[in-house]
């Protein structure tokens, strides 16, 4: 799994940082990826501020990811 950053930059160029390439180690399961996910965006100090959206490929995981980060950081889902 990918994790990477989409803004436009002062000068309305698209700037795009790949922050971590991930290999799952263990049972691949939402549960895990919360984890995971939720560790990487506290690394790199992502606040609700920062968040705008997510793309994913809609697997049930996926949803539950979302779902999750959706109550810690504050937001509705569904318009992210």
């Amino acid at each position: 799994m990918g994790i990477c950053v989409y803004y436009l930059n002062q000068k309305k160029y698209i700037i795009i940082y790949l922050i971590t390439l991930l290999e799952q180690l263990g049972y691949y399961s939402s549960i895990n990826y919360i984890k995971v996910v939720g560790n990487i965006l506290d690394s790199f100090n992502i606040s609700k501020k920062w968040l705008s959206y997510f793309v994913t490929d809609n697997a049930l995981n996926n949803n539950t990811i979302l779902n999750t980060l959706a109550i810690k950081y504050g937001f509705i889902k569904e318009y992210r």
